[in-house]
């Protein structure tokens, strides 16, 4: 690895038992001694794998050492998934008027039937005022006709209070308390600036918690969820002890922010849906609005591992350089430790999470593998309703001569690198774009594109997308009218790139067949 691409990284910002690393025909042979039972088990867990780019590093030099965690969901098609609890907050200030309105009633209609009866739905909507317009209902057939009514009579307003929107939405949420379904989600849409209520992106953010708004002295938030969940206990209301926990710090539910046209402010958007572990889209069109509502549907609908967190640690002396993750925790004092926070993963979508090491002088050669990293998965399995755990180990050998076939570059690595470097670029572009910095930022894109072109992997499909993608950013670059008008873009698909999930309704990477199929159904304009 270049310290060229190694700088852009940073500025642009084999599962194995621990004590002997098994081939991979042993791990073949291993899974086909499982039981049906057991087989049939793993279908239904995240997979979870690990690689080294080299398999050995010279023992009397520090190394660059890049690996990779990679995770894998299950294919998940139920005939009785679980519940969710579902809440829009809907923008209705005076530019949402005409077509725009009746186009996200159109869509709110189509998800309200997308909804199983077991399902609960809440509509938040706002102008200078915040409306409760339907309290979170079930979604059977009564529930239903009252949620179609309420949709049907959405108006536009006036101004465009957006904290207070989305703070009633988490709040519908929060005061379930033990009563919150598995999956639980606000969907915040809007088309402008927010202009009144809070309106400074640190104190929207800190406010999206309890926590943060009882710094404001809001006490009666925490007090109400306080008495709510002691409602539910008194009541006879049982949590399971498997299910995802919650507290006053952290966000109520996944938290989908989607902008309409480019009057919104793209970083807000997009901080607020990285703040409540979700995704930003951004709808230059509204013929597009349905499906992206549907894209985003479809993932909510397909959730299969909750809370998922990746522990990593490292062994004989290695240390993390870098996890090139922007869900990514600090790193340990000692440098040895990182939690990544990854929040939810829908059916068949990986994670790959590309870790920086940095190998130590040895004073002898060690021939044998060890142990340079471990990582441990736990998330809430929402498909078996429990709390799971995985571990893989990465072994390196540090021999007195690295032959060839041990130095030969791993494919899997540089194309996630590639990916990274697409991700990090593209963010710090529209950092310096939003500072009139477009000819910095038209560098950063121009280096990253080069480097992609300079990689093994250049002529993979994904390659090819990520540098489409890069053009496309660049174009938006050109001038300052042209990234108003498109650099929301950029801020959409840095994202999608990073977490490796889709958000753009014409774009294909990272679209699962859940996502697909709903993207299909949804309604078209006539």
């Amino acid at each position: 690895m270049s310290e060229e691409r190694t700088e852009v990284l940073d500025t642009v910002s084999d599962t194995r038992d621990s004590s002997s690393p098994p081939s991979d025909g042993a791990a073949a042979a291993a899974a086909a001694e499982a039981s049906p039972a057991e087989q049939g088990a793993d279908l239904e867990k995240i997979v979870l794998h690990s690689e080294a780019e080299q398999d050995a590093y010279p023992y009397n030099v520090a190394a660059d050492c890049w690996t990779m965690v990679n995770m894998r969901a299950p294919v998940y098609e139920p005939t009785e998934r679980s519940s969710i609890d579902l809440v829009a907050v809907v923008d209705k200030s005076g530019s949402m008027s005409g077509e725009k309105i009746a186009l996200v009633r159109e869509t709110l209609n189509f998800v309200v039937d997308q909804l199983k009866d077991t399902d609960r739905l809440g509509i938040i909507s706002y102008d200078t005022s915040v409306y409760q317009d339907l309290r979170l209902t079930v979604m059977d057939h009564h529930g239903k006709s009252v949620a179609h009514g309420v949709i049907d009579r959405l108006r536009d307003g006036s101004s465009t209070n957006l904290s207070g929107g989305l703070e009633k939405g988490l709040g519908l949420i929060e005061q379930l308390g033990s009563d919150k379904r598995d999956v639980s989600s606000v969907l915040l849409m809007t088309d402008g600036m927010a202009n009144q209520g809070f309106t400074n992106r640190d104190d929207i953010l800190r406010r999206m918690t309890r926590a943060g708004r009882r710094q404001d002295g809001d006490e009666h938030v925490g007090f109400l969820g306080s008495v709510q969940r002691g409602l539910s206990r008194l009541l006879g209301s049982s949590e399971r002890s498997t299910s995802p926990t919650s507290s006053d710090e952290e966000v109520a539910a996944i938290v989908h922010t989607f902008g309409f046209g480019s009057d919104h402010k793209a970083s807000l958007l997009e901080a607020i849906s990285e703040r409540g572990r979700g995704m930003y889209y951004f709808i230059d069109d509204n013929e597009k609005i349905p499906e992206a509502f549907a894209d985003c549907l479809g993932g909510l609908l397909s959730t299969v591992g909750q809370n998922v967190s990746l522990k990593i640690t490292t062994s004989n002396g290695a240390g993390i350089t870098k996890v090139h993750h922007r869900r990514a925790g600090p790193l340990s004092e000692s440098a040895t430790k990182c939690e990544v926070k990854i929040g939810d993963v829908q059916s068949e979508e990986q994670r790959d999470i590309v870790i920086q090491l940095q190998l130590p002088v040895l004073q002898s050669p060690r021939p044998e593998p060890e142990v340079v990293l471990n990582a441990e998965l736990s998330y809430f399995n929402a498909i078996t309703s429990m709390m799971e755990k995985d571990t893989t180990s990465i072994h390196v050998s540090r021999p007195g001569e690295v032959t060839a076939d041990s130095a030969r570059p791993n494919a899997s690595i540089d194309m996630q690198r590639s990916r990274v470097v697409a991700a990090d670029a593209m963010k710090q572009a529209t950092e310096l774009a939003d500072k009139d910095k477009l000819e910095e930022a038209r560098a950063v894109i121009d280096k990253a594109s080069a480097l992609i072109k300079a990689s093994i992997t250049k002529d993979e499909d994904q390659s090819k997308s990520l540098l489409a993608d890069l053009e496309k950013s660049r174009e938006q670059l050109v001038s300052r009218q042209a990234y108003r008008q498109g650099g929301h873009f950029m801020y959409m698909q840095a994202q999608s790139h990073a977490v490796q999930r889709s958000s753009a309704a014409a774009s294909e990477s990272y679209v699962t067949p859940r996502k697909k199929m709903m993207k299909q159904a949804a309604p078209k304009k006539k």
